[in-house]
């Protein structure tokens, strides 16, 4: 299967979104499998693993994680996200 996105909200598969974040600090559950593409800075995940530019960090669904620091991401949920299927465990 081939899928051509026009906008970034035209599919029931998936959900792509730029994230951009300045000293930020959250604890989270996704429902989603999610991935991150790392476009400018650094993105900290679980005080364990650094994220640059060029990296992609992949997320199952059902995962608590912390993530942290001073980003810019391509953010990608499939299925879909929905702010209603999500827990903020803490956000800082």
């Amino acid at each position: 299967m081939l899928l051509l996105f026009n906008n970034w909200s035209d599919s029931d598969k998936l959900s792509v979104a730029i994230s951009k974040a300045k000293s930020y600090n959250e604890t989270t559950k996704t429902t989603r499998d999610r991935a991150y593409y790392v476009l400018k800075r650094k993105l900290i995940i679980n005080d364990e693993l650094i994220a640059k530019k060029g990296d992609v960090i992949f997320i199952s669904s059902n995962t608590e994680y912390n993530f942290k620091g001073s980003f810019k991401t391509v953010l990608i949920n499939s299925p879909p996200f929905k702010k209603s299927n999500e827990s903020i465990i803490k956000s800082i």
